[in-house]
């Protein structure tokens, strides 16, 4: 495999995690959400967050950090709960 393909696999392989974290994010925002059975507005008024911004991370279009993740679920009653695990189909050569 030539540097070039090493270099662009690299960064497939950072883009593709960067936006898997992003949907997982705002699929579990989303979830945590309708657990309560709240609007996108009830949830961001408890929040203290605006609805579009709601709105932004159920979409994962915004790029929150850990703790105001943290805070919002935590306004929730709820927690953010991390693992990590192989990319699958996207072996890392060595070189």
């Amino acid at each position: 495999m030539t540097a070039s393909c090493i270099h662009n696999d690299e960064v497939f392989l950072r883009n593709y995690g960067e936006a898997l974290a992003k949907d997982e994010l705002a699929v579990a925002i989303s979830e945590a959400r309708r657990q309560h059975g709240w609007t996108q507005e009830e949830a961001a008024s408890r929040a203290n967050v605006s609805q579009a911004y709601l709105s932004k991370l159920e979409s994962g279009d915004a790029n929150p950090t850990i703790g105001h993740i943290g805070a919002i679920l935590g306004a929730w009653g709820q927690r953010l709960r991390l693992s990590v695990v192989p990319l699958k189909n996207f072996p890392v050569e060595e070189t």
